[in-house]
């Protein structure tokens, strides 16, 4: 999982949201801790999303794990459009 660290510099941006905080058990020493998704625009005008996650893409599809999760589909189809992709 990824988070924001505030000891650690930014990316270079003109905009950055956190969009979540989802709770997570550390698997290195067991604790409770947080993963992060973030948005920014990078100087260049590229967008950038992090997941926070490489699970993310589990939750798109039911393809043999059942994880399908409406909320993320929609997330995603929100990032896309703000991206500037159609939905098919």
């Amino acid at each position: 999982m990824d988070r924001y660290i505030p000891e650690y510099p930014q990316p270079p941006h003109t905009s950055y949201a956190i969009l979540s905080q989802s709770p997570v058990i550390d698997l290195d020493d067991g604790q409770p801790d947080v993963a992060n998704s973030v948005l920014y625009q990078a100087p260049g005008g590229a967008w950038v999303f992090g997941a926070g996650t490489i699970s993310w893409a589990w939750a798109l599809d039911d393809f043999q794990r059942n994880l399908a999760d409406a909320r993320i589909q929609q997330t995603t189809v929100n990032i896309l459009s703000l991206f500037g992709v159609d939905r098919p």
